[in-house]
């Protein structure tokens, strides 16, 4: 029962921080030539959006596969960075999670939304707290 309070924790949060990171805005393109997407980004959204569907899907292995793509193609895809996060996440994965959460903040704050990294520092805390109550060597008491 804990674990599945933990798990629909961890899928609210996950919509929160669609709120505060939407795919479609985080690496689409703009009106600015400037803003356009490279053939790298591009083609690193249309793995995102793969691994969206097999995620959704509950298809986890073919999502990180994606991701995976998605991130070697454009390490700063925010969006892909979050799909990892909540992937992992939902395996079990916290401290891989953990590592994308990050990644993905460090990305934010190089685009300027400061707001929008920041708020991912409660998930953040969730997801430590997660994997420190599945660590059986937690010496911290429960």
């Amino acid at each position: 029962m804990k674990k599945i309070a933990k798990m629909l924790f961890l899928f609210a949060a996950a919509g929160i921080l669609y709120m505060f990171i939407n795919p479609s805005d985080a690496n689409s393109p703009k009106s600015s030539s400037k803003n356009l997407l490279t053939e790298n980004q591009s083609k690193s959204m249309d793995a995102y959006w793969k691994a969206k569907a097999a995620s959704e899907a509950r298809d986890y292995q073919k999502a990180l596969d994606h991701l995976d793509n998605a991130l070697e193609l454009d390490p700063e895809n925010s969006a892909a960075l979050m799909r990892s996060t909540m992937v992992h996440s939902l395996i079990g994965d916290y401290e891989t999670a953990i590592i994308h959460i990050e990644k993905a903040q460090t990305v934010l704050r190089k685009q300027g939304k400061y707001e929008s990294a920041n708020n991912l520092e409660i998930e953040k805390l969730a997801l430590q707290k997660m994997l420190q109550d599945n660590d059986p060597s937690s010496t911290v008491l429960k």
